[in-house]
């Protein structure tokens, strides 16, 4: 098997960069998604990392999304609103939309922004860690494709519909993403791939004359994971009105020239509202550090992803064959 390729986080920013202002898009739409992705790979969570540049652009390339959008407020008040995305690229269309949750969060304490007509958003814990860095907690979440199954079901009927957040540190922030799946798609494809054994907890699989496939995945902690995925749906496909995850196309099957429209909720909250900030960081870093105390094993959320940007920052970036002969 051909090994996987290194190559500098500034390089395959720059090459993805370059390759889609030559689509239509903005310098700063180009910069913003490229660095979105190359940050994501850095942190090792590379099924939503530079993995989906090519995806994105067949979506560019196809009218699924749209290379300058009319990205808009449908109504708006003090604290939140709903916003149409126009078929953007959900890290275009994200991005500006927890921009307009963080202002009004600063200006009213909190703001609460609905997106519909959006597409694939990357790596949920991008959006939350922008509320973070302007020392405000950020929520978002996003329903997607049907991939889940229900408890006691065997085909698919929810998203793997992601839940982030963050909170700001002295030093930085305090992050978490997770899907309300048992565990992601692209894994079980992985060791499907692999003929190793996937436990019943994990997937619905499904055995054909040409081997086993992925019926559904497991929603993470059975009922409680259900129930988690159908809130994510209601907060984000009901209030923007948009199709249920069963009733949206494939993020990776052709055609690529319709509009999936996707749906996101963001929230940023002030925590002065509350209690003083550097006091609220300051807690928030004290309880990692007695997490740590009592658990000093402990994986805390966040922290593998920290590990893997400061040894990805020396050794670059592992880029697949088949991605870097698509990229180079």
């Amino acid at each position: 098997m051909t090994q996987s390729s290194f190559i500098s986080a500034a390089d395959v920013c720059s090459i993805m960069q370059r390759e889609l202002v030559k689509l239509g898009l903005s310098q700063d739409d180009a910069l913003l998604i490229a660095d979105m992705l190359t940050d994501t790979s850095l942190e090792g969570t590379d099924t939503h990392g530079i993995r989906l540049f090519p995806t994105y652009v067949n979506e560019f390339i196809g009218g699924r999304a749209k290379v300058i959008p009319n990205i808009q407020f449908v109504h708006e008040t003090p604290v939140g609103g709903l916003v149409d995305a126009d078929g953007a690229n959900g890290l275009v269309a994200s991005s500006w939309a927890m921009r307009e949750a963080i202002c009004k969060a600063k200006q009213s304490w909190l703001g609460a922004v609905v997106v519909r007509n959006s597409n694939h958003f990357g790596a949920a814990a991008n959006f939350t860690k922008m509320a973070a860095q302007e020392g405000l907690l950020g929520i978002c979440m996003t329903n997607s494709d049907a991939l889940v199954s229900l408890k006691g079901g065997l085909d698919a009927f929810l998203g793997t519909n992601p839940i982030a957040f963050s909170a700001p540190t002295p030093t930085g922030h305090f992050s978490a993403d997770f899907a309300t799946s048992q565990v992601s798609y692209s894994k079980i494809k992985k060791m499907l791939a692999a003929n190793e054994a996937i436990p019943e907890s994990w997937a619905n699989i499904e055995h054909t004359g040409e081997g086993k496939s992925v019926r559904a995945l497991t929603p993470l902690g059975g009922y409680k994971g259900q129930a988690l995925g159908f809130f994510v749906q209601v907060m984000t496909a009901l209030l923007a009105g948009m199709p249920f995850d069963h009733q949206l196309s494939h993020l990776y099957e052709a055609p690529y020239d319709s509009p999936r429209k996707v749906s996101h909720f963001f929230l940023a909250i002030n925590p002065e509202m509350f209690i003083p900030l550097e006091q609220f960081k300051n807690d928030v870093a004290r309880l990692m550090e007695e997490a740590m105390k009592v658990a000093p094993e402990a994986i805390l959320p966040g922290e593998l992803e920290l590990k893997n940007k400061q040894a990805r920052q020396e050794t670059g970036i592992p880029v697949e064959p088949w991605l870097r002969d698509y990229m180079c």
